[in-house]
């Protein structure tokens, strides 16, 4: 979002862009080649400044946002009809919030007041994020489009603060649009207040946060940070402490209930001991730990944890004791944050030396941890990864680990969060609060070279580890539990390749990019994961060729499916010549497999026949059924794009076949959808029903429709709705068909992507025949309609045409297909005939040699009935065939 020319830093620029007026924006009907459709966006209601207008070119201009772009960015929203992932949703409160009435009431008043950009301040424990999300909870019916929280905890590089706020909102990223370009793209007719959480760890961001406030002028932020943003627009609100026992007063159980401090700290205390009670003799001590721990939250909380095993008045000699001891920190930190690192420290000091070094061992993990991983890395003697001569201890416990993190948890070191994965319940997961986890860092480092050194590789080497296992899941039958679970540590994966990074263990960090790319691919982190890979080859450019080999397949596959073919064809080039020349089969057909997809993909078919051809006899001669599968079914769509349908079927049958024997379930939609398009062409209404009822059967089971994970095979909710909008055209049901084709575009926006070909040429055929029969005005609406729908709603409409087509007969007139029994490829050659083009420039154009040219040319013309080019035009456009 930030740019490098220094636009949009002047302090007075900025105040007016953010109080500004703003506008809504006009959504192109991208996707299947619709010109001059539109769908606008429902103007939210109540508040914001917005009419709901678009934005003028004039205003933009003013704002220094290039138009065309601002244009292009918009047609990238997402769904609105997908859920929002988890990770934006308020968090669960299981507890009430105590003693913030005033504070929630002055920040509601600030953000009902029209500040757009409001930053919680104070020492980390104070409570910002519970302030925060109570404020959210009370305001969220006042945001038409509700509320978004956003934990950036997980991340320490701001570059990635755009692409993380996009994934929680459930945007997927966009060919050729930065995360940044489409965030803002979405967010700009959004009446939204959206939450950002631990911003101090990314603050180089906040002049990003602000240009996206000024292109999105109906967005509310709220957020929390240990230090200020110094940026011009932010309003500052500094949290204070909680209010603490007045002095002089009784201390009489009345009393103490009228401060916030003294309340949390009797509820905490009621919690971990059930007959906890305020007594006379107590109620002293309690007010003096208050006052001790300057009415911090978490101080409070941490203190409360111990009164099951500490009266008050122990506790409150305890602390007398030790914080004068445990300050820590520089002179030049607030009294307040000083005393909560003290608080902490005095109870990592308590803890067993097993505890200690368990605790300060399991900070290295970023998001939590399961007792797999717990155990993995803390009983670590720090080999893996590369070789590592030094070997400390390793914690040897004397109690089951299960008991030591049982007692963090008692603690408040820790805490139990969710699952690794929904479908393990054995699995628990066990984290720290961020300010917790830094200390335990600090305690790491301090603990010396050798076993920070040891723990970070150990660390590394289990990230190493999952991903190696983990990534041929992705293409079994348990990839969805696969992915899920790199989807649950990808802040610890994330970590280690920085880490990997920073030590300059370059090898190590290609090969754990290298293990992650299909990943990456699969959960729609295209950027992300293209962004590491090209970083790790530019650094380690002595590593192995077969492990460059894989990194270059990596890359190269991810450009293709971004859309960059110019930068994704050298990397496959040189991963295919790497493979090659070190010998690896498997490598070398994985390579072919992707030119000869994105050969395929851009209309090249010759090309791609060979590529794939070649992929298939070489997955064979390993054995690898999967590999061969796949390239099967695209020499199968490579046929369909020729026009030879036959071929298109037997090709598709055998990759069925084997997809199904290997439990591909992506690979029997692949071949299934294309079975259905060959029906469909064919005018089979009853086959193609069949067919495309077998595919949504797989959505439902799988789990895929609307789902979250894995995104890249969302695709295939777009792509399915797009083929039975095909069929409804043959049904002579033209305004269902426009609705699902807008639902369609709307589905494969939110993936990123577009129909490619050769499905293409028939979908965008068939919306211009519908605009033609329904009218502009007519199609338009349906199209809108259809974007908006949610997935029952299109998932009633896909019913009733494969129902339809199965139960009830159609006239002869609808039951012809629309394009004179021609073939895709056959319609192009027609369009390309009519404009005059010869058969070399029209085999040229479509990438196929002269003399396959001249045989789909006769092919045409015996079709048509014609007995000269000329003759095959003029018939076209009388029957509406272009």
């Amino acid at each position: 979002m930030g740019r490098a020319d220094g636009t949009l830093t002047g302090g007075a620029e900025w105040r007016g862009a953010l109080s500004g007026p703003g506008g809504g924006c006009t959504l192109a009907a991208a996707g299947y080649g619709v010109v001059g459709g539109s769908a606008r966006l429902p103007a939210a209601v109540g508040r914001g400044t917005s009419s709901g207008a678009a934005m003028s070119t004039a205003r933009l201009t003013q704002l220094r946002i290039d138009p065309e772009a601002h244009r292009e960015n918009v047609s990238v929203l997402r769904d609105p009809r997908v859920p929002r992932e988890g990770s934006a949703e308020l968090p669960a409160l299981l507890t009430p919030l105590v003693g913030r009435e005033r504070e929630i009431a002055a920040v509601c008043g600030l953000l009902r007041g029209g500040v757009r950009l409001l930053v919680l301040t104070g020492p980390g424990g104070v409570g910002k994020t519970r302030l925060a999300v109570d404020v959210a909870a009370t305001l969220r019916a006042e945001f038409a489009d509700g509320v978004g929280f956003v934990s950036l905890a997980p991340i320490m590089d701001p570059s990635l603060v755009p692409s993380v706020i996009g994934r929680s909102l459930g945007l997927r990223e966009a060919n050729g649009r930065s995360p940044a370009d489409q965030l803002t793209a979405y967010l700009h007719d959004q009446q939204l207040l959206l939450v950002l959480d631990n911003f101090e760890q990314v603050a180089e961001a906040a002049l990003d946060l602000v240009e996206l406030l000024v292109g999105s002028p109906r967005l509310t932020t709220l957020v929390t940070s240990r230090t200020s943003l110094r940026v011009s627009g932010a309003r500052q609100f500094a949290v204070p402490p909680l209010e603490l026992p007045k002095p002089g007063q009784p201390p009489t159980a009345e009393a103490l209930a009228r401060s916030a401090a003294a309340a949390l700290f009797i509820q905490r205390a009621s919690e971990v001991k059930s007959d906890f009670a305020v007594t006379p003799t107590t109620a002293a001590a309690v007010a003096d730990i208050c006052r001790r721990l300057d009415g911090l939250p978490l101080a409070i909380e941490l203190a409360a944890a111990w009164t099951r095993v500490l009266p008050p008045p122990a506790l409150l000699t305890r602390l007398e004791q030790r914080l004068p001891l445990l300050t820590g920190g520089g002179p030049d930190l607030p009294r307040r944050q000083r005393t909560l690192r003290a608080t902490i420290a005095w109870s990592y000091s308590l803890l067993g030396a097993d505890e200690q070094t368990l605790f300060r061992r399991l900070a290295v993990f970023v998001g939590g941890c399961t007792l797999a991983a717990a155990e993995a890395v803390v009983s670590s003697r720090g080999e893996g990864v590369l070789p590592y001569q030094s070997t400390p201890a390793p914690l040897e416990p004397s109690t089951p680990l299960l008991d030591s993190i049982a007692t963090l948890v008692d603690q408040n070191l820790m805490q139990r969060v969710d699952e690794a994965d929904g479908d393990d319940a054995t699995s628990p997961r066990f984290g720290m609060l961020e300010t917790i986890r830094e200390f335990g860092l600090e305690q790491l480092t301090a603990s010396g070279a050798d076993e920070a050194e040891m723990v970070r590789r150990a660390h590394a080497t289990w990230c190493m580890a999952l991903a190696t296992r983990a990534g041929p899941e992705l293409h079994g039958p348990a990839q969805h539990r696969w992915g899920r679970c790199l989807e649950t540590e990808h802040a610890n994966l994330r970590a280690a390749l920085s880490w990997l990074e920073q030590t300059g263990e370059a090898e190590a960090g290609l090969r754990l990019a290298a293990s992650l790319w299909e990943f990456w691919w699969f959960g729609g982190h295209l950027c992300e994961g293209r962004a590491w890979l090209e970083r790790a080859l530019s650094r380690a450019g002595s590593a192995p060729d077969a492990v460059r080999a894989r990194a270059l397949e990596g890359a190269g596959a991810l450009a293709h499916y971004q859309g960059d073919d110019e930068r994704a064809a050298p990397l496959l080039e040189e991963s295919l010549a790497l493979y090659r020349t070190v010998g690896d089969p498997r490598g070398t057909a994985a390579a072919l497999y992707y030119l000869g997809v994105a050969a395929e993909d851009r209309g090249a078919y010759d090309r791609a026949t060979d590529l794939l051809t070649e992929a298939a006899a070489l997955s064979d001669s390993l054995g690898d059924r999967r590999g061969k599968a796949f390239a099967l079914l695209h020499l199968g769509m490579v046929a369909y794009g020729r026009g030879d349908l036959r071929a298109a079927v037997t090709q598709c049958e055998v990759g069925i076949a084997l997809a199904r024997k290997v439990g591909n379930n992506v690979g029997v939609f692949l071949g299934t959808f294309c079975l259905a398009l060959v029906a469909v062409d064919r005018g089979e209404h009853a086959e193609a029903a069949s067919r495309y009822r077998e595919i949504v059967g797989w959505l439902d089971a799988s789990g895929v429709f609307g789902a979250a994970w894995p995104r890249r095979v969302v695709d295939a909710v777009g792509r399915t709705l797009g083929g039975v909008a095909a069929l409804a055209i043959q049904r002579g049901q033209e305004e269902r068909a426009a609705r699902l084709f807008g639902a369609a575009a709307a589905d494969l926006e939110a993936v990123g992507q577009a129909p490619a070909l050769p499905e293409r040429t028939p979908f965008e055929r068939a919306t211009e025949t519908i605009r033609r029969k329904l009218g502009a005005a007519a199609f338009e609406a349906a199209w809108a309609a259809g974007r908006e729908m949610t997935p029952s709603e299109a998932r009633s409409d896909v019913e009733a045409v494969l129902t339809a087509a199965t139960e009830r007969p159609v006239s002869q007139e609808l039951s012809q297909p629309m394009t004179a029994g021609l073939t895709p490829r056959e319609l192009e050659v027609l369009r390309l005939l009519a404009e005059g083009r010869s058969d070399k420039e029209i085999g040229a154009a479509l990438f196929i040699s002269h003399r396959t040219a001249r045989g789909h040319v006769a092919n045409v013309l015996a079709k048509l009935g014609v007995p000269s080019r000329a003759a095959a035009a003029s018939h076209a456009v009388r029957h509406g065939l272009l």
